[in-house]
């Protein structure tokens, strides 16, 4: 089960996301902060890899450290993300390797800019049959 919900917030963007797994959860918000910078990711090749590690004292602070540090990449580097193809993580820290394509104003267009993963209305939590969460991002 996945299921994203995009949540309209004054001056940012709002993704809610539910998954069977916490890994499943952490990649499908990525690639959803990736759908809000580039909408159209058939024109995102898996053209080069990269490995991240990050460290949080809980989901909710890995969650963002997670984004922020995609986001970061995507500022300093222009990476765009193509696919989480490994994500394992713990209670405090997060290793996952990803495929990316490097920003081509000929092949991608760019909706907006993503300032910063914010902690307003965050939260990732537990539920019955899976994990849920909700980001805003700062636009």
């Amino acid at each position: 089960m996945l299921k994203i919900e995009r949540i309209d917030h004054t001056a940012d963007e709002g993704v809610i996301v539910q998954a069977d797994t916490l890994e499943d959860l952490f990649k499908a918000m990525a690639h959803e902060m990736f759908r809000i910078i580039c909408p159209d990711d058939d024109s995102i090749h898996e053209r080069e890899e990269h490995s991240l590690s990050v460290e949080g004292e809980d989901h909710a602070e890995l969650l963002v450290n997670w984004l922020s540090e995609l986001n970061f990449l995507f500022q300093t580097e222009q990476i765009l993300l193509a696919e989480t193809t490994s994500l394992t993580l713990n209670d405090h820290r997060l290793h996952a390797k990803i495929s990316a394509d490097r920003y081509d104003p000929d092949r991608h267009m760019l909706a907006t800019e993503i300032k910063a993963v914010t902690y307003h209305h965050l939260f990732v939590e537990k539920q019955k049959s899976g994990w849920k969460a909700q980001v805003i991002f700062d636009i």
